[in-house]
Formats: C-alpha cells, sequence, structure tokens
C-alpha cells in the first residue's frame, strides 16, 4: 500500500513539473488586451530552469514559429525578447454578404528571470489600411462592442473578438512551449 502511494505522489509531482504555460489574454472594448485579472502583463512559472535556458528555449522558439526570425525579433542580453510581426487576416467581421477581414501590426515582449517568464499582452499598433483609433469604431459601429464597452451576446459578432484573442494566445503558447506541430523526428 505504502508503495502504490509512493508512486501516485510520484506521478503527480512529475506531471506538475511537465506543465505548460497556457496564455489567456482578453481583448478589451478598447483594442487593448489584458489578462483574465486585468493586468498588462502574465508571468510564467517554470521551475527549475535558469534565466538564460528560458531564454534560449523561446529563442530557438521564435526561430521555429516564423519564416525570418531576424527580421521580427529583437533581444537585449539575454534578458528580453522583442517580436515585431505583423497578422494577415487574423480575424474579421461579417456585413450583409461579404467577410471584411482585419491584418494588425503587433509586438510581443518577454523577460526573463530564474524560473520565470514575463510576458507583455500583445500591442496592437495599426489595423491594416486604417489609422488604429478606427479599430474602436469599427468595433463598435458593427456591434461587436456596446458603447458602454459590453461584448455583443450574438455568437458571430463575439467571434471576431474570439478569432484575435485565439490568434494570439496559439502565438504565444507556441513561443513559450514550443510548436507542438513541429516533427523533431527527422
Amino acid at each position: 500500500m505504502r508503495q502504490i502511494l509512493v508512486t501516485f505522489i510520484f506521478v503527480i509531482v512529475s506531471s506538475m513539473s511537465n506543465a505548460q504555460y497556457v496564455p489567456d489574454f482578453k481583448m478589451n472594448y478598447d483594442g487593448n488586451f489584458t489578462t483574465q485579472e486585468g493586468e498588462s502583463y502574465d508571468v510564467a512559472i517554470m521551475e527549475g530552469k535558469s534565466a538564460t535556458e528560458l531564454f534560449d528555449k523561446v529563442k530557438k522558439n521564435v526561430a521555429l514559429v516564423f519564416r525570418s526570425p531576424k527580421d521580427v525579433e529583437s533581444n537585449v542580453d539575454d534578458k528580453i525578447i522583442s517580436i515585431y510581426g505583423y497578422a494577415p487576416r487574423c480575424t474579421y467581421f461579417t456585413a450583409p454578404g461579404i467577410k471584411f477581414y482585419l491584418s494588425f501590426h503587433y509586438s510581443l515582449k518577454f523577460q526573463f528571470k530564474d524560473g520565470r517568464i514575463r510576458i507583455e499582452v500583445p500591442g496592437l499598433y495599426e489595423m491594416e489600411g486604417s489609422a488604429w483609433e478606427n479599430l474602436q469604431k469599427t468595433f463598435r459601429a458593427k456591434g461587436i462592442f456596446s458603447k458602454d464597452g459590453v461584448l455583443s451576446d450574438n455568437p458571430k459578432k463575439r467571434q471576431t473578438v474570439t478569432m484575435l484573442e485565439d490568434y494570439f494566445n496559439d502565438l504565444i503558447n507556441r513561443i513559450i512551449n514550443g510548436d507542438t506541430k513541429s516533427n523533431e523526428d527527422w
């Protein structure tokens, strides 16, 4: 009986040490992202890893996620990685008989300490073909957010925001944890 208990505890501890960070940033009515708690950053706990190991892991994942990492990534002394990218057609909204796709220029920032990665919320800077201020107006005009900043109950309108959140949460997940779609067995 004692051996079963020890085995059970070992399995729980080992599964906890292999737990992966799962980003869950949400978009606000103003076009900015926050965490569920309303913060402008989240922290991924990676126990047992040095800041240098975490930096190297993220840098490798950036190289796997982006076609030309040197064009989107900059870093500072193994402490910060900044990414300036472009998200083509990452969400859309519909008007009668047409889909209007939205593309964005964005930034991501990662800071490293032993056992932790600080992830800044995605920063959206420019909507393709429009000034940034128009995102709020577009979301309100299309009824995606009300004037009070409340997300619509209409599933088609909610989908515009959900697709954008999913796009960036998936991107951050692949950068932090690695691309599960990549084939290491070659």
